[in-house]
């Protein structure tokens, strides 16, 4: 009887710690991503044709910021955008500006290596409602995320994103 109830208690013990180990891994998990992000490279390639691009540029202005309370926020622009002629753009140049800029912001999960993100509000309004998927690489200060092949939304083929981003805070 002695036995079996140490057991039993021993048992609750191992339960417990694995619950909290389990918990903790999530967290840090989730933590790895929190925090300023700027962009190192963005590119995307051609599931087809293996084509890679860069479509913001060799050298991309852009920042990703995710919260502890799991919502994030980017905006991307590209690397040589022309400014407007005038304080307030043109109809072309507001265009332009337009086509070469991309932001959205909604909430995100880490699930092991995948950052899972819900796109929530964006500058394209067909993205709301959309969920991306990232595969994370750290590799010390800088993350690699590469995603699910998706519909591209300038070509009419399937593309995969692979964003390097380097840790500002």
């Amino acid at each position: 009887m002695q036995f079996s109830r140490s057991y039993a208690a021993a048992m609750r013990i191992v339960a417990l710690t694995v619950i909290i180990l389990l918990q903790t891994g999530v967290a840090n998990a989730q933590e790895s991503v929190v925090g300023v992000w700027k962009a190192v490279s963005i590119e995307t390639k051609d599931v087809a044709t293996g084509q890679t691009t860069q479509p913001f540029g060799a050298l991309p202005n852009a920042m990703f910021i995710f919260t502890k309370g799991g919502h994030f926020a980017n905006i991307l622009t590209g690397a040589n955008r022309k400014p407007p002629e005038g304080r307030n753009p043109t109809d072309a140049e507001r265009a332009e500006l337009h086509r070469s800029m991309s932001a959205y912001s909604g909430t995100f999960r880490v699930e092991g290596n995948k950052l899972i993100m819900t796109i929530t509000t964006s500058s394209m309004q067909s993205w709301n409602g959309m969920v991306r998927t990232l595969d994370l690489e750290f590799q010390g200060n800088r993350v690699q995320g590469t995603s699910e092949p998706f519909k591209s939304a300038i070509g009419s083929g399937n593309i995969v994103a692979v964003n390097v981003w380097e840790r500002v805070e």
